[in-house]
């Protein structure tokens, strides 16, 4: 029954419109008239935007999938899966087409409403319990309404002028998670674009916040050699710092839970969580950062329960296009949030959000926000939901035995095909891992990562720093037949692939191995694998495992040929 809610609410379009729309319809028709994968890329930072002659953004995906290219980049960003494309394209048609009518304005916040109750539906508390939804550009833009949420609990907040912060927020695992998740954290812009299509100055506070309120405390969860800290050294650090900002200096604070970072490890561990929010109570504001979505989703509503907010995104493990984020807010705390007078929220939260964001109940913010549309973010969200709902619907004991195949099998490729790869797990202590990943899917660490070893020009073997792998990333999606020619056949069908993997991350400062590039299946793949009955079988797994075999012989192919390619 859950499941045909769903799927019900996600089609659902009935039309309501209601009173205060104060903007132009000029403005979405405007949007509306412009190609489907243009108007994706909308309603986002400088990260989305595919430059004027370009086929892909800075993640080198796009709204749509195309042929003859291979994607192991769900940890990062991934293109649109034709099902996911389809969905955004009946939605875009249906916007269209109530356009003629004048009713696109009514249709788009009536949708937007839609996606909100599906990621309820999908996420949400199904017992007495009720949470809020807020949905949201990308990760980064989430982290605004969690720390204005604190900032308006302080009493001094309505006190204008201040010397001291009012506010301190932990993000936890720097540097493995979003870049502009700090900057954001502390009410500053971490784009030049912001989503609203406006022009604004890098960390920079946004407009109605003064730079001295928010003080951001960014932890790492490796030491410099890149091993995992253990976790209760992290968490009586964390305590330490929360007692002082809180009992002694009469601040609020916000406290981050990473369930799956960019290496798929996270911390801090649950209990202590919650030992801290049972502690602090309202005065400390707790996010889960579950933006990868690499869980059960039944353990969101556990989450809920202890008054943590949750932050999740479809344009990762889901594999709906980037970005689309929301923020699953447990009732107390959107109380709270709510009784902030309307004066009070900053003009600056009108380049992210808007009225058709949030849901009933933050009659606030409906008030305050400036209404645009970002149908960029409906269609995005659209597409994301079209895989949720089919993946939710096959049984959690066969999705975990999927990931957990594909996992097992792509680390020994890795082993056997290309001894210059080296996989993480067989170079860091991960003794002091923080995370149980009895809540993951697959009950694994399903982001596989990979350092990439080459000859230097003395015939040492050498590691590739994150400069350098930035730029074998970026190789990774190149034909790159022109550069070498002396290539056998079989070498060109290697090297003419385009294949998407995740961004480079930085695990160490000091030392051999510093940094990793990483591979992530996606629902849409995962999908295929489940809905093969014998996956086990020999056959089978060749056939499943082609593409990333494919993958791991065009990394070896770059690294082999590294003198060469490294100036390209």
């Amino acid at each position: 029954m859950k499941f045909k809610i769903i799927m019900q609410a996600i089609g659902l379009m009935v039309l309501c419109l209601s009173s205060g729309v104060n903007a132009s319809a000029g403005q979405l028709a405007q949007i509306l008239a412009q190609p489907l994968e243009e108007v994706m890329t909308l309603g986002g930072d400088d990260r989305i935007i595919i430059p004027a002659g370009a086929a892909v953004n800075k993640y080198f995906t796009r709204p749509l999938h195309y042929p003859g290219m291979i994607e192991r980049s769900s940890s990062t960003s991934s293109s649109t899966s034709l099902k996911g494309f389809e969905a955004a394209s009946d939605l875009f048609n249906y916007f269209r087409f109530e356009q003629e009518s004048g009713s696109a304005e009514a249709c788009f916040k009536n949708s937007m409403c839609c996606i909100r109750d599906s990621i309820k539906h999908l996420w949400g508390p199904q017992r007495i319990n009720r949470c809020l939804v807020f949905t949201t550009p990308s990760g980064s833009d989430a982290e605004m309404l969690p720390t204005f949420a604190a900032l308006a609990r302080h009493p001094s907040f309505f006190i204008d002028g201040h010397d001291e912060p009012l506010v301190t927020n932990i993000v936890i695992a720097s540097g493995e998670v979003g870049s502009g998740t700090a900057l954001a954290a502390g009410l500053k812009h971490f784009s030049s674009l912001v989503p609203s299509g406006n022009s604004v100055e890098s960390g920079a506070s946004i407009v109605g916040i003064a730079d001295n309120l928010v003080d951001v405390v960014e932890l790492k969860i490796r030491s410099d050699l890149g091993d995992l800290i253990r976790a209760d050294l992290l968490e009586d650090h964390i305590a330490s710092i929360l007692q002082k900002v809180i009992e002694q200096e009469g601040q609020m604070g916000v406290l981050h839970m990473v369930h799956a970072c960019k290496t798929g490890f996270g911390a801090p561990r649950e209990n202590f969580v919650r030992a801290m929010k049972n502690r602090y109570k309202d005065k400390l504001v707790v996010v889960v950062d579950a933006a990868q979505l690499r869980m059960d989703e039944s353990v969101v509503e556990r989450w809920l329960d202890q008054n943590f907010w949750v932050l999740l995104t479809g344009s990762k493990f889901l594999g709906g296009p980037s970005f689309s984020a929301a923020l699953l807010i447990p009732e107390d705390e959107a109380v709270l949030l709510a009784q902030v007078p309307v004066e009070k929220i900053p003009v600056g939260l009108g380049d992210y959000f808007t009225p058709s964001d949030c849901d009933e109940g933050f009659d606030n913010f409906k008030q305050a926000l400036p209404v645009w549309y970002n149908v960029g973010l409906a269609l995005r969200w659209q597409a994301a939901l079209a895989q949720a709902g089919r993946f939710y619907l096959i049984n959690q004991s066969a999705r975990d035995r999927a990931l957990e195949f594909w996992s097992f099998h792509v680390g020994e490729i890795i082993r056997d095909f290309s001894p210059r790869l080296i996989l993480l797990e067989d170079i860091v202590d991960d003794d002091a891992d923080q995370l149980s990943f009895a809540e993951s899917v697959g009950k694994i660490n399903s982001i596989t990562s990979f350092f990439v070893s080459v000859k230097d020009e003395r015939g040492v073997d050498t590691c590739l720093n994150m400069a350098e792998l930035r730029k074998f990333h970026k190789l990774m999606t190149l034909d790159l037949q022109p550069f070498l020619p002396a290539l056998t056949i079989k070498q060109r069908d290697i090297a003419k692939t385009a294949c998407v993997i995740g961004q480079p991350v930085q695990v160490a400062t000091t030392g051999k191995y510093q940094a990793v590039l990483r591979l992530a299946i996606s629902v849409p793949e995962l999908i295929k694998i489940i809905n093969l009955k014998n996956f086990n079988t020999f056959v089978s797994t060749l056939e499943i495992l082609r593409d990333d075999v494919l993958i791991i012989k065009k990394a070896r192919l770059i690294a082999d040929n590294w003198s060469v390619l490294r100036s390209v």
